[in-house]
């Protein structure tokens, strides 16, 4: 494999997500999901720790994870579709969960989106268990109008 660089994020910056983003979306149009990993809450002062992995100046993988509890960690994660089965995932995961022990994390919860084959082969493969689904409701803006015709 090429030199690949493994580092935190440290800088929020919009220029910096802008890489993530990218990555985002080429996951989600290759793979046909709806794949949110939660950008707009990536903040320096959000507590949430994010993971690139990069090569040849391009990023190919990301994993972030936030902990509510200090006992779980809510983790985010995806490689460029081209990239995957060659060990990204599990260097992402194997850097992350250094920090999680060091924090006190005792248990993980991945969010993978349903209709991710990946996502469900890499949870498959690391041997999880399905524990629960949830619903993503997005509110689309009303005109005035509209907003009183609903509520009437």
């Amino acid at each position: 494999m090429a030199d690949y660089l493994l580092t935190q994020l440290t800088d929020f910056s919009p220029e910096a997500l802008d890489p993530i983003r990218d990555l985002e979306r080429i996951c989600r149009e290759t793979d046909g999901t709806d794949l949110r990993i939660g950008l707009d809450n990536l903040t320096a002062d959000s507590s949430d720790r994010v993971y690139l992995y990069q090569t040849e100046g391009r990023l190919i993988g990301y994993f972030s994870w936030y902990s509510v509890d200090g006992i779980e960690a809510n983790i985010s994660a995806m490689v460029h579709p081209q990239r995957r089965r060659q060990g990204i995932f599990r260097a992402l995961l194997e850097a992350a969960a250094k920090d999680m022990r060091k924090q006190g994390i005792q248990s993980c919860r991945f969010k993978v989106p349903a209709d991710s084959d990946a996502g469900q082969h890499t949870m498959e493969h690391l041997g999880t268990k399905f524990d629960k689904s949830q619903y993503a409701m997005e509110f689309q803006a009303l005109h005035h109008e509209e907003l009183e015709t609903r509520t009437s």
